[in-house]
C-alpha cells in the first residue's frame, strides 16, 4: 500500500469546564463517521487513545439519555481531567494508493481556562499552549444555556464569569498572535452548544436574540482577533450535540466568588437529527482542501519535471549510443571493403598455377594474407556484435518512452485520487448552509 499523508490539520478547543468540549468532539466524530463509505474507499479512523476515551464518554452520556424526556444536569458528566489527543484521519483509497488527511484535536481540562495560573508550569499546560499556537482552527465552545438564561444584572455578570470571558481573551490572543505569523489563513469558530432551545425552527425570535446576546458578550474577543490578524476568518456556529437537549430550568448562585448556574435539561431524543456540525466543518474542510490542492500542485510539478527529465535522459542516451553505433558501422564498412580486397588478392595468388612456385615464392605471403583475412573477419564479427548490442540498447531506451507514459499515467491517477478526496470532503458539508447555524463575523 502506497500511502500519502497530508499535513495534519491541528484544531484547538478552548473553553472552561462544562462548556461541552468533549461532547462537541464526540458529536463531530459520529457525524463524520456516518459519512464514511468503506465500499467507496472513504474512511474515517479514530486512532489511539481517542477511540477508548470517546467510547467511555458515550457510555456516560447514554446513562443520562436512557429514555426520552429524561431530565438531567450537565454537571453529572465528569469533566475532563487531563489532556486527551483525538487523532482522526479521513482517507480515500484507490487501488494500492491511499491519500490520508489527518486531524489532530486536543481536548483539555477546563481548569486550564478556569485557573490557568495554577497550571502554567505543568508539562500538560505547555503541551496545550504548543498545540494552540500551531492550530489552523480554533474552536471556542460556548454554553448557550449559561449565556441565554441569565436574566438579571447579577445573573448576566455571573454568566460572564462562568464563561470566563476575560480568560478566553488571553488564550485567543495567544493563538491569534501566532496565527498572524504563520503565513496561512487560520479560522476561529465560536460554537454555541446546548442551543436547541434557541435555534429550533419554531423559535426564530429566540434565535435572533441569542445572536444579539452573543455579539454583545464576545465583542471584545471578536474585535481582538480581527485587529490582530486581518486574514483570520471568524464565524459563530450553533451545533446540536449528541442526544439534543432543551433547557428545563436553571438555578443561579450569584453570590460573590460563588457564581454558578445549574441547568436542568429535557432530553429531546437520542435519534433526533443533529444539526450544525456540517456548518462547523466548513472551515476545517477549507484548510484540508488547501492541503490537498498544495499536494496536487506538487504532484503536477513532479509530473512535468519527471516527464521532462525522462525525455531529456532518453534523447541524450539515444544520441550517445547512436553516435557509437554510427562509428562502429563505418568501421565495419571499412573492414568489409578491406576483407573483400584481401580475399581477391588471396584468390589471385592461389590461381598462379605453379604450385611449387607458389609454395616457394609466395608461401609466406599467402600465410600472412590468410592470417590478416582471419583477423579481419574476427574484427568484423566483433563489430557486428557491438552493433547488435547497441541496437538492443537503443530499443531499450526507446521503450523508456512507454515507461515514461506509464509513469505519467500513474501520476494522473494519483491526481484523480486527490481530486476525488476533495469531492468527498465537500460532501461532509452542505452546499447551502442555513444561516440559522452558520454566521460569518
Amino acid at each position: 500500500m502506497n500511502e500519502v499523508a497530508l499535513e495534519p490539520v491541528n484544531i484547538a478547543v478552548v473553553a472552561p469546564t462544562g462548556a461541552g468540549k468533549t461532547a462537541l468532539i464526540s458529536t463531530i466524530c459520529d457525524y463524520i463517521k456516518s459519512k464514511t463509505n468503506k465500499a467507496d474507499g472513504f474512511i474515517l479512523e479514530v486512532e489511539g487513545k481517542a477511540a477508548k476515551e470517546l467510547n467511555t464518554f458515550r457510555m456516560k452520556l447514554k446513562a443520562n439519555l436512557a429514555a426520552k424526556n429524561v431530565k438531567f444536569d450537565s454537571a453529572t458528566i465528569d469533566p475532563t481531567s487531563e489532556c486527551t489527543h483525538y487523532d482522526f484521519s479521513i482517507s480515500l483509497q484507490n487501488g494500492d494508493l491511499r491519500i490520508k488527511q489527518p486531524f489532530k484535536i486536543l481536548d483539555i481540562p477546563g481548569a486550564f481556562i478556569n485557573d490557568r495560573f495554577a497550571y502554567e508550569n505543568s508539562s500538560e499546560y505547555e503541551e496545550f499552549i504548543n498545540h494552540l499556537d500551531h492550530s489552523r482552527i480554533l474552536w471556542i465552545p460556548i454554553d448557550a444555556a449559561v449565556l441565554m438564561e441569565a436574566k438579571s444584572e447579577a445573573q448576566i455578570t455571573a454568566s460572564e464569569i462562568i464563561r470566563r470571558i476575560s480568560d478566553l481573551e488571553t488564550f485567543v490572543k495567544e493563538w491569534s498572535d501566532f496565527a498572524a505569523k504563520n503565513g496561512k489563513t487560520d479560522y476561529c469558530n465560536f460554537v454555541l452548544l446546548k442551543c436547541e432551545s434557541y435555534f429550533s425552527k419554531d423559535v426564530l425570535k429566540k434565535h435572533n436574540f441569542c445572536q444579539k446576546r452573543f455579539d454583545e458578550s464576545y465583542k471584545e474577543i471578536i474585535d481582538l482577533v480581527k485587529s490582530t490578524n486581518s486574514e483570520d476568518k471568524l464565524s459563530c456556529v450553533a451545533v446540536e450535540t449528541i442526544g439534543c437537549v432543551r433547557v428545563n430550568r436553571s438555578k443561579w448562585n450569584t453570590k460573590e466568588k460563588e457564581e454558578a448556574c445549574d441547568v436542568e435539561f429535557d432530553v429531546l431524543g437520542t435519534h433526533q437529527e443533529i444539526r450544525g456540525v456540517d456548518a462547523l466543518l466548513i472551515d476545517v474542510m477549507k484548510v484540508a482542501r488547501a492541503n490537498i490542492n498544495e499536494q496536487i500542485d506538487i504532484v503536477k510539478k513532479r509530473k512535468s519535471s519527471e516527464a521532462s527529465e525522462l525525455r531529456k535522459f532518453k534523447e541524450e542516451l539515444i544520441a550517445k549510443y547512436q553516435s557509437e553505433k554510427d562509428i562502429l558501422t563505418t568501421r565495419q564498412t571499412e573492414l568489409n571493403y578491406e576483407l573483400e580486397k584481401l580475399q581477391k588478392d588471396e584468390l589471385e595468388l592461389d590461381n598462379k598455377g605453379i604450385r611449387d612456385l607458389i609454395l616457394n615464392l609466395f608461401n609466406d605471403n599467402i600465410k600472412k594474407l590468410r592470417e590478416k583475412i582471419r583477423n579481419t573477419k574476427l574484427h568484423i564479427l566483433s563489430i557486428e556484435q557491438d552493433i547488435e548490442s547497441l541496437n538492443s540498447k537503443i530499443e531499450e531506451i526507446s521503450s523508456m518512452q512507454v515507461d515514461t507514459d506509464n509513469d505519467l499515467t500513474n501520476v494522473e491517477a494519483e491526481i484523480a485520487v486527490y481530486t476525488n478526496l476533495l469531492e468527498k470532503l465537500s460532501s461532509l458539508t452542505s452546499e447551502n448552509i442555513s444561516s440559522e447555524y452558520y454566521r460569518p463575523l
